[in-house]
Formats: C-alpha cells, sequence, structure tokens
C-alpha cells in the first residue's frame, strides 16, 4: 500500500487541513488560500448565491468556527500568519513582513476596541446616576484618555534597525 492509502484522516477537519498543506509544502510565504478551497479543507459545503439564507449562515459559521482554531493552530504551532486578501481569501505572510503585519493590524485592532470603549462611556446618561456612578464612569473615562496616550504612542513608535542593517 502506497501513503495515500495508508493516511488516516484527523478531527477536525481544520486539523485534517493542516497536516494535507504540510505533506503537499503548501505552507510557503505568499500561497494564497481562496475562500473556496478554504471550504474544500474543511470539509464544508460553500453557501451559493441560490443556497437557503438559514442554510447558508450555518455554513458560514462552521467555516468561521474552522477557520479560527486553523488559522491559530499555523501561527502557533508552525509559526505562519494568514492575512487577508479583501474578497479573495488568505495569504501567508512572509515572516519579514510578519512583524509589520502584526503591529499594524494590532493597532488597527485597538483603534477600533478604542473607538467603541469611549462611545459607551461617554453617551452615558449622566442625569441617571448617583455620585458615585458618575465618579466611576469619570474615572474611566481618564483610563480612556490614558489608553489613548499609550496607543498614539505605539502609533508614533518607530523599530530602530541593528547596526549591522544600516
Amino acid at each position: 500500500m502506497d501513503d495515500e492509502h495508508e493516511h488516516i484522516m484527523e478531527y477536525p477537519a481544520w486539523r485534517e487541513a493542516i497536516s494535507r498543506l504540510v505533506r503537499e509544502r503548501r505552507l510557503e510565504p505568499e500561497i494564497v488560500f481562496d475562500y473556496a478551497e478554504l471550504y474544500e479543507l474543511f470539509m464544508i459545503e460553500r453557501p451559493l448565491p441560490e443556497t437557503p439564507l438559514g442554510k447558508a449562515e450555518k455554513l458560514k459559521l462552521q467555516f468561521l468556527a474552522q477557520f479560527k482554531e486553523f488559522e491559530a493552530a499555523l501561527l502557533t504551532e508552525y509559526q505562519v500568519a494568514l492575512g487577508n486578501v479583501r474578497g479573495i481569501g488568505y495569504r501567508i505572510v512572509p515572516p519579514a513582513e510578519q512583524t509589520s503585519w502584526a503591529e499594524e493590524n494590532g493597532v488597527g485592532d485597538m483603534r477600533k476596541a478604542i473607538r467603541k470603549l469611549s462611545t459607551r462611556l461617554t453617551n452615558v446618561s449622566l442625569a441617571d446616576l448617583t455620585i458615585q456612578d458618575r465618579r466611576a464612569n469619570a474615572d474611566a473615562l481618564a483610563r480612556l484618555g490614558m489608553l489613548g496616550g499609550m496607543l498614539k504612542q505605539v502609533r508614533e513608535f518607530k523599530v530602530i534597525p541593528p547596526a549591522d542593517e544600516e
């Protein structure tokens, strides 16, 4: 028997997808996995325009659950980061780009979270709060200001290359 017939499939499907990509040596920088291929790798039917809405939503949730585990395992077990290619799928981020990519995406995520926090903290009906509740809100707004200041410092920080790279 050859190796192809002896292969035992792993569970869950995202584990099998990783094993398959490793066997096929397809975890190289710049490789792009389109959505059709990812659905196939996870053994999930890809929703089509004619797929009933309820079924399509269920399939998308199944995909998302598989993808999140797949993405996390690739990163932590293989040091392979996946960057979104809008409307197409995901590409393997080259190691030389991974630091700046991670920082850029992380800072963007923090900005979104701070905007959301700011909106929630500033749109409180102060007239309905007790003095203690107002103080708690003011303290939370002060902490938000500190977070915003730290984020600004992170955004302005530039990595200085080692002397041997200059």
